[in-house]
C-alpha cells in the first residue's frame, strides 16, 4: 500500500519499525511529525502497535514508488537515495 494510515496520502519515506513483521509502510516524516505534537509519546506503530522507536527504509517500496510514472514519488525517492546511503534509522526522541 502506497498510502499513509496517518494520514491517507502518498508516502514519501515508506519505514516500518525494527520489531513490526507485516507489510504496510508508513511514512517517516508524518509518523515523528505526530510524535512531536504528542503530550505522551508512545512510539507505536501506527499499524501493529508494536514499539517502534526504530525503524528500516522500506528500499523495495521506494525503487517501486520511483518505477511509477508520479513525479512526485520520483522525486521523494531520488532525493532520499542522494541524501542518506544507509536502511536502517532510529528514532531521535525525547521523553521529557
Amino acid at each position: 500500500n502506497l498510502m499513509d494510515p496517518f494520514t491517507w496520502n502518498l508516502i514519501d519515506m515508506p519505514v516500518r519499525g525494527r520489531k513490526c513483521v507485516h507489510g504496510q509502510c508508513f511514512d517517516l516524516k508524518t509518523f515523528l511529525s505526530f510524535m512531536n505534537v504528542q503530550r505522551v509519546r508512545q512510539w507505536k506503530c501506527p499499524v501493529c502497535n508494536k514499539d517502534c522507536r526504530s525503524f528500516y527504509v522500506d528500499i523495495q517500496q521506494l525503487e517501486a514508488q520511483s518505477n511509477l510514472g508520479s513525479n512526485k514519488l520520483k522525486g521523494a525517492a531520488k532525493n532520499f537515495q542522494n541524501k542518506y546511503r544507509f536502511t536502517e534509522m532510529a528514532a531521535q526522541h525525547s521523553f521529557y
